[in-house]
């Protein structure tokens, strides 16, 4: 009785084994694709980061991290890098041609060959990609796992050597040189390596949104030794921000005008800047000169004041159209030759017609054309209205 029961046993060890080698998932996160812009590698960088830390974290899974995944190919999972796993995890983030952001996330299934996963968002802002990869992330997993998933931030500071680091989340990799991480909320474990050795472990435990402040001291690099981690870091989301052709910031507006009242022609030059939000929108100021050609019996010389406010539609990266409203006022100085035309007090419409060069302090410079009108009266600009297109490159 007592062999049979023993060869119960092992039969039933010897069953059980296989079924728990098969009983873990295995879940490839592949590289996310993105365009090469900074803050497009950046997003897509992060929403691969999560993906992969947060699979570890849940625990039940076997994770790796393998190569880009083509979810569209005859075979996707055909390649003896994907035939031993389970899911592939992949992701997108291209700019499209209106210049809002696709950002796709999704989980393919080799047992039904399809992917059964997706979230798939379009972004207008630079400022909301780091949300729509979080909120993307949460959609996927929360939908593959069953599980509840939220993020909680560690954020970095080093008190010591001005020297290079890598963080490990869990013993892998995270990024190098980086200022803060999004992990799972829970219990884990953060390690700052340097120069390959570890000079800072520390277990953490979080809740939903909380960060903690993971503070480490590096040491004295050994004179004349380079830094150990040459990886380029990923840009921030900041920085992210800072690099989509900027668009935002300080504008010097220089413009020469032509301008039509009645019969009267003037041209002139401008002088202004404006602030550009990363939105779109426009808010300037600009000083401008203006003279009378064509008259014989009238020399007249503007200088003005406008307040503008606009609205940029960027086509692609490089076209612009930029309706914008002003107000103002100017003042007006006279030289009458022989016949009075011009009457002070009148009430008017004038045709303008603008050539415009704008220097973004960020980086590209924008050559454009604008039509328009203006309202006058008493030398005050009642209301103008422009509205043009712009080509712009880097210098």
């Amino acid at each position: 009785m007592g062999k049979k029961l023993w060869a119960f046993c092992l039969l039933g060890l010897g069953l059980l084994l296989p079924m728990a080698a098969v009983g873990s998932p295995r879940v490839g996160v592949a590289r996310v694709t993105a365009d090469d812009a900074p803050q497009i590698k950046a997003v897509a960088n992060n929403v691969e980061q999560l993906l992969f830390f947060s699979m570890q974290s849940l625990g039940g899974y076997e994770v790796s991290r393998v190569g880009q995944f083509d979810a569209l190919a005859a075979d996707p999972m055909a390649s003896d890098e994907f035939k031993r796993l389970d899911f592939v995890m992949f992701g997108q983030v291209q700019r499209q041609p209106d210049d809002s952001i696709l950002m796709r996330v999704g989980v393919f299934s080799r047992a039904d060959q399809m992917v059964v996963e997706m979230s798939s968002q379009q972004i207008y802002s630079v400022f909301d990609l780091f949300d729509a990869a979080e909120a993307s992330v949460i959609e996927v997993l929360e939908g593959f796992s069953g599980e509840v998933i939220r993020f909680a931030t560690l954020r970095f500071r080093n008190n010591g050597a001005d020297d290079g680091y890598t963080v490990l989340i869990n013993g892998d990799v995270y990024g190098t040189d980086i200022r803060e991480a999004q992990v799972l909320a829970g219990s884990g474990t953060v390690q700052i390596r340097q120069r390959g050795e570890i000079v800072h472990s520390q277990d953490y435990q979080l809740e939903d949104g909380q960060g903690l402040a993971v503070e480490f001291v590096l040491n004295e690099p050994p004179p004349g030794v380079e830094d150990e981690e040459p990886q380029e870091a990923e840009p921030d989301e900041e920085e992210a921000a800072e690099g989509q052709q900027g668009r935002g910031g300080l504008e010097i507006v220089l413009s020469s005008a032509a301008n039509i009242y009645g019969d009267m022609w003037t041209i002139g030059t401008g002088l202004g800047a404006r602030w550009v939000l990363d939105n779109g929108l426009a808010l300037g100021v600009a000083p401008s000169y203006q003279t009378v050609l064509f008259n014989d019996n009238l020399k007249m010389h503007v200088i003005g004041l406008q307040a503008s406010a606009g609205y940029l539609f960027y086509l692609g990266d490089r076209f612009r159209l930029g309706p914008q409203l002003s107000l103002g006022g100017m003042y007006r100085m006279l030289e009458y030759t022989d016949v009075l035309v011009y009457t002070e007090n009148a009430f008017g419409a004038m045709g303008e017609l603008d050539a415009l060069a704008e220097f973004n302090l960020a980086g590209p410079v924008w050559l454009g054309l604008h039509g328009g009108a203006h309202l006058q009266w008493r030398g005050i600009l009642i209301l103008g209205a422009q509205g043009g297109l712009q080509l712009g490159w880097r210098l």
